[in-house]
């Protein structure tokens, strides 16, 4: 998955936007982190060797083609 639509009140459309980029940057860290630490799990016995960045930016619309 490479993006997603998130639906919130206009009031709030940044700090959701803001909240969901930090979410993903943590996602990506974690993962890196996990499989990293569980390379015995994959058949490739060596674990990752970098970091992927997951961080992203966010658009506010009220349509679906504003946003995308």
């Amino acid at each position: 998955m490479d993006e997603f639509l998130v639906e919130s009140c206009t009031k709030d459309a940044d700090e959701v936007g803001q909240l969901m980029c930090e979410a993903y940057k943590y996602a990506s860290e974690a993962c890196y982190k996990w499989h990293k630490n569980n390379p015995d799990l994959f058949g490739n016995s060596t674990p990752v060797l970098f970091p992927f960045n997951l961080d992203g930016g966010f658009k506010v619309g009220n349509t679906y083609l504003a946003t995308h």
